[in-house]
């Protein structure tokens, strides 16, 4: 027996003198989603990845699922034989998109975990669609669900990773006394991490800036002043180097012995703050990041901070030539009333001050001789 249409007919079957009837309903199948002319759009912002699918058709009751893989092998999807998808069996792999109906379009903002991955990215696409009750299917199986592959591993574009000094912006390290009231100290350190990839192994280094010519550049918002602050923080010794582990997107951690500020930081000196990424083997792309910090240290307590440029206490101030580079020899200043010129060298002045003592002297010893002889014809 075939189904023509959709409606509901009455059966009835006879044998051996005996007949029954029983009622049938035959259901439209549902509308189903159309990838045909699909757009994707896989971008970066901040510290979020996201993928949209938009210039498409969703379909009546249904959920989409994706699975991203580093090549075009199809992935193993699993089902119920009720026609829903083994979420749980694939729940390392499988994730689900989120809907907008108004405009037609399905997305994912759970990317983030793929943007360092050195890998291509292929996608797959399952939509599952309820059928809202129990049926049979062509085998006598009861179904509910109807479940079909619409992308079948199609390579994304991949965005640009982050500028390397964007890593490190909202950067914070400080120390303050227990809330416990005893003596001891809690030492925290934070920045945000272009990820939400937790245990990436990582290399944090801290060192004094004594190039002012690195530090007006960046005061000016010269972008060379950061790759120059990375080249200076690769070349010059750290007064701090620590193996850590990121712990998501937002990198924290508490230790009471991580870092001495006290006794490793000079009060409204500068720092670069540098990270290096372990790429594990090839596994994710080598990355790095830098930033300038401030320190902060307290008058009235053991307290203190080391603040990324971008922070609202970050100040320009103490500003000194460094030596290490003509260019640097600049008084930096916001008084207007005060020269930014170099000051002139001390041993001009004093050839200066002796030649005129010789045009005065002479002049003296002019004076005298001519008095004396004045009367000699």
């Amino acid at each position: 027996m075939q189904a023509l249409k959709a409606g509901t007919a009455v059966i009835t079957a006879s044998a051996a003198g005996v007949s029954d009837t029983c009622e049938i309903t035959v259901l439209d199948a549902p509308n189903a989603p159309d990838f045909s002319n699909a757009k994707y759009d896989l971008t970066l912002s901040g510290t979020i990845e996201t993928l949209q699918i938009s210039n498409i058709k969703l379909g009546d009751n249904t959920n989409f699922y994706y699975i991203i893989t580093s090549n075009n092998t199809m992935p193993e999807i699993k089902y119920h034989d009720n026609g829903f998808l083994d979420n749980e069996s694939m729940s390392d792999y499988l994730e689900n998109f989120s809907l907008n109906s108004d405009e037609n379009y399905i997305y994912t903002r759970n990317l983030s975990k793929y943007v360092e991955l050195n890998q291509d990215l292929y996608l797959w696409v399952i939509a599952e669609t309820s059928l809202g009750n129990y049926y049979y299917d062509e085998n006598g199986t009861y179904v509910s669900a109807t479940s079909k592959l619409l992308v079948n591993g199609k390579e994304l574009e991949r965005p640009d990773l982050p500028q390397l000094n964007l890593i490190l912006q909202s950067f914070s390290i400080g120390a303050w006394s227990s809330t416990s009231g005893t003596s001891d100290k809690t030492t925290s350190i934070r920045f945000n991490f272009p990820t939400d990839t937790t245990n990436r192994k990582f290399t944090l280094k801290i060192g004094k800036v004594t190039d002012t010519s690195i530090l007006n550049k960046i005061r000016n918002n010269d972008y060379s002043g950061i790759t120059d602050l990375l080249s200076y923080a690769k070349t010059h010794n750290g007064i701090y180097t620590e193996e850590l582990t990121t712990t998501g997107a937002a990198y924290f951690r508490t230790d009471s012995t991580l870092f001495d500020g006290n006794s490793l930081l000079e009060n409204k000196a500068y720092y670069y703050i540098y990270a290096v990424f372990d790429d594990e083997n090839g596994k994710y792309y080598p990355i790095e990041g830098v930033t300038l910090g401030q320190a902060w240290l307290s008058s009235i307590s053991d307290s203190w901070d080391l603040l990324a440029y971008t922070s609202s206490d970050f100040e320009w101030d103490n500003l000194t030539p460094s030596g290490d580079n003509p260019a640097s020899n600049t008084l930096v200043t916001d008084d207007p009333t005060i020269s930014t010129n170099p000051l002139p060298d001390t041993g001009a002045n004093i050839i200066l001050i002796g030649l005129i003592f010789i045009f005065v002297f002479s002049g003296i010893i002019f004076f005298v001789k001519y008095n004396k002889f004045k009367f000699i014809k």
